[in-house]
């Protein structure tokens, strides 16, 4: 899951996270766990939840672009709405997870166990940045820059390493799920 770096920033790479991770996370064979759903189940559940989150990071490329304003405080109050968005997308996001149980193959609860860890990392580091942009100054646009340019770097290296929770847990099973499921093809 090294492949979770985008040349587009942090949150882009998040979102190809999300979707890498909705499409294929898991590991083959299955099991005879009464409290687990089908792979297909879970991954309709994985992608439901994780979509509106993609959606939010998608159409808030705009708002990651610097040049969208012409104000320090246009700016701030850009990124404030949207870091805000995109930590309530993932709060849902883990509440769905959390519902989501886990799926009836080879080490299903650790896979749902991970993906869970993952978005609740994701949630705390949203939150995180949304505080920090509230924290932005306004009056100087050479301090604005760099703190901007700090909040940018720490969305970044707080969700550098997302993927490697989730190492060694690929399926086969779930990836063919996932590439059947109406909700996981929607996913970037």
């Amino acid at each position: 899951m090294s492949g979770c770096r985008s040349s587009k920033g942090a949150t882009f790479a998040v979102i190809g996270c999300a979707a890498a991770l909705a499409a294929g996370v898991g590991a083959c064979g299955g099991s005879s766990d009464p409290g687990a759903v089908s792979a297909r189940v879970y991954v309709t559940s994985v992608c439901r939840a994780v979509g509106p989150f993609e959606r939010e990071i998608a159409t808030g490329a705009a708002v990651l672009d610097p040049s969208a304003t012409s104000t320090p405080a246009q700016r701030k109050r850009m990124l404030e709405g949207y870091l805000h968005s995109v930590s309530a997308d993932a709060q849902l996001a883990v509440g769905e997870l959390e519902a989501a149980k886990h799926p009836n193959v080879k080490r299903g609860r650790a896979i749902a166990t991970a993906f869970l860890a993952l978005f609740k990392r994701i949630d705390s580091g949203m939150r995180v940045a949304a505080r920090r942009a509230e924290r932005l100054p306004t009056g100087s646009v050479e301090a604005f820059r760099a703190a901007d340019a700090a909040l940018g770097r720490g969305v970044e290296g707080s969700m550098s390493d997302l993927g490697s929770s989730l190492s060694g847990l690929e399926t086969t099973q779930l990836e063919r799920a996932a590439s059947r499921t109406p909700a996981c093809q929607s996913l970037s």
